[in-house]
């Protein structure tokens, strides 16, 4: 597991349990999540190929030194692959995209950033209907052991899908999005090791996003949101790294708390010295029960979230 979460009554302290408190609020919870060092991610970008999308492919390749870099930077032992939401065509269904021997790009490619600049350049000959949530599922699940896909993602360690699209997926008639949900988070012992997020057209049509089933499983299972329509790739490409790097700015409570009674802090050692950092910007997702940090703890900080319980 990349992280370790104690529920305890003081630093220092292990087990579970909950600090009881004679007050008319409830029972008092604090929660320690220890963000570690030792980093190891499986990325997958599942990439729309339909005829739209020349100019954001060539975009996103022209970032990706900056995706490369972070993971780099953290030393992430990763493994990043590419797959389209063609699910029609049987020789792209659900296959890792291939670049001669290279499935998937690893710390041990002679060059990640070209290999996989070339890789997300998937074309725009794929079929006009994008089933990005059946793309992915078939790669991870139904297909994982084929040629193709074989070695690509590991038990036990993290998990970051990217769909990007500028339209919606139709999966629906094979997978709904309760059904995609309730799988994808159940790959890891941890559903905080499982991340999704959705690089999609996030202006209306009609009365629904382009992007609206995506955007549905971005925020049940938690990820990066951007518009693909905003040009911001730089932005878009440092979010996805930080996210797939297993940095968490995300943290999944033991309890449903009282969210005004939320406080969170930073405990952090430097060298003999430990010290205690108040964080005042995050907010709370009641969708998953978790408390997202707009700045990403550092490697081994350990978060301490404060909060009242109604029993």
């Amino acid at each position: 597991m990349l992280w370790m979460a104690l529920i305890t009554a003081c630093a220092g302290e292990g087990g579970v349990r909950p600090v009881p408190r004679d007050t008319g609020l409830g029972t008092e919870v604090v929660d320690r999540i220890v963000q570690v060092s030792e980093l190891a991610a499986d990325v997958l970008f599942v990439i729309d190929d339909s005829g739209s999308m020349k100019d954001d492919q060539t975009a996103l390749a022209l970032e990706l030194p900056r995706f490369v870099s972070t993971l780099e930077e953290w030393g992430v032992d990763y493994h990043v692959g590419v797959v389209t939401t063609d699910t029609e065509d049987d020789a792209t269904r659900g296959r890792l995209v291939g670049n001669g021997a290279a499935r998937f790009v690893t710390p041990e490619v002679a060059d990640p950033v070209a290999t996989l600049a070339e890789l997300v350049q998937v074309g725009t000959q794929g079929a006009g209907v994008e089933r990005g949530l059946l793309a992915a599922w078939l790669t991870l699940e139904a297909q994982r052991n084929i040629e193709e896909n074989r070695g690509f993602a590991r038990p036990g360690v993290a998990l970051s899908t990217v769909v990007i699209s500028d339209e919606d997926d139709e999966s629906d008639s094979e997978l709904t999005v309760g059904e995609f949900v309730d799988w994808y988070r159940g790959l890891r012992e941890d559903p905080a090791d499982v991340s999704f997020s959705a690089v999609v057209a996030l202006q209306s049509v009609g009365r629904s996003s382009r992007g609206r089933r995506y955007l549905s499983v971005a925020s049940q299972v938690g990820g990066v949101v951007m518009d693909i329509n905003a040009g911001q790739w730089d932005k878009v490409l440092d979010g996805l790294g930080l996210r797939a790097a297993g940095l968490r700015s995300e943290f999944v409570l033991s309890r449903i708390p009282i969210a005004d009674t939320l406080d969170v802090t930073l405990e952090r050692r430097v060298g003999e010295e430990l010290q205690v950092i108040e964080v005042a910007s995050f907010r709370y997702e009641p969708l998953r029960n978790a408390v997202a940090i707009y700045r990403v703890p550092e490697a081994l900080d350990t978060v301490v979230i404060r909060y009242r319980t109604a029993d």
